[in-house]
């Protein structure tokens, strides 16, 4: 069935279009109400902008046709159907949004939403899917339950990012500002110039995060195994060559995260600098030798006497340690060990 509006609409109700080869076209007329729901094949064609006072839903393959009409509306909410959002289109920065069962979403440049989750697949497999192709700011996002959001383009910039699942994130050439990242469930991201976090929590063993660039955190929390790998030691300052760096004075809790293999590096060992000067925490990277400080200043040349010392303590105590080795060994009972009955 095909339904043609005849003259401006502006509904205190909701507008529901449902079936296949069932059509709604605007001709003209605008159209004002309080919500749309497209359903089930069918199709509502615009060619005056679509205000609504609540929700946008398409489902099972509805649609909006339109060029460069624009929806005003609170949130979406987009079930097995594809939505292509158009530059001008507004939606509340405190409502939510969703993308589900296998639903496709592409938001171009300028893009803003409140809540937004992406979960589920449709009978076909395919996941729900957030498409950023240019600068999209949100309020908050997350992946869940085969949901992806795929980096594309532009900078998505969120105070908070929650992924969770193998390939939930997609990275193909966008970029990320969140204030707040926390990967689970197999989550792996990488972090590389462009890219911004303040704070980070990986919760389980096989979410990773791959540090490309330097990486300064205000806070971290690695539990159950989640990885920070870090990658890239070319931090500069009073201490050089540092992969992440934390504020404060977190030399303990970071160095028992490293003992656990929970911050990681190749073949290189890791060392855990505090700088009480810049009061910045650093994990360094330099095989073999001192970390590299700046020695033009005092503190520089008085960082660099410290960890001299400190290999020349390491060297003494191995020349001891060998030393008792080749002493004829005193049988001793362990602490752990039982009689034999």
């Amino acid at each position: 069935m095909a339904s043609t509006v005849a003259k401006d609409l502006n509904l205190s109700g909701g507008i529901d279009v449902d079936g296949v080869a069932t059509t709604l076209t605007s001709a003209g007329q605008a159209i004002s109400a309080s919500y749309l729901t497209v359903n089930h094949g069918a199709s509502v064609t615009l060619d005056q902008n679509l205000t609504l006072s609540g929700n946008l839903s398409l489902d099972n393959a509805g649609s909006i046709v339109r060029t460069s009409e624009t929806i005003s509306a609170l949130g979406f909410t987009v079930i097995d159907a594809t939505l292509d959002l158009l530059a001008g289109d507004t939606f509340s920065p405190f409502d939510a949004s969703s993308v589900q069962n296998g639903a496709l979403v592409n938001a171009p440049a300028g893009t803003s939403l409140g809540l937004l989750n992406v979960y589920g697949t449709n009978g076909n497999g395919d996941r729900a899917t957030f498409n950023v192709n240019g600068d999209v700011a949100l309020a908050s996002a997350s992946a869940t339950s085969d949901g992806v959001i795929n980096l594309v383009a532009g900078t998505l910039s969120t105070s908070n990012l929650s992924l969770t699942g193998v390939g939930s994130a997609g990275q193909s050439g966008g970029h990320y500002d969140v204030t707040h990242l926390v990967l689970g469930g197999g989550a792996t991201l990488a972090f590389g110039l462009g890219d911004s976090i303040d704070s980070l929590s990986i919760s389980d063993a096989g979410s990773r995060l791959d540090g490309l660039a330097p990486l300064t955190l205000t806070s971290l929390s690695l539990t159950n195994g989640g990885i920070l790998h870090l990658g890239a030691f070319t931090g500069t300052g009073a201490i050089a060559n540092w992969g992440l760096r934390m504020a404060g004075d977190d030399k303990t809790f970071l160095e028992s995260l490293i003992f656990a293999g929970w911050i990681t590096d190749g073949p290189s060992p890791l060392q855990v600098i505090f700088d009480p000067v810049s009061n910045m925490t650093y994990v360094t990277s330099t095989p073999g030798a001192v970390p590299e400080i700046d020695p033009n200043t005092a503190h520089g040349a008085g960082m660099l006497l410290v960890g001299a010392a400190g290999i020349l303590e390491r060297r003494l105590r191995r020349v001891a340690l060998a030393r008792q080795c080749q002493r004829p060994a005193t049988p001793r009972r362990s602490l752990f060990s039982l009689p034999l009955r």
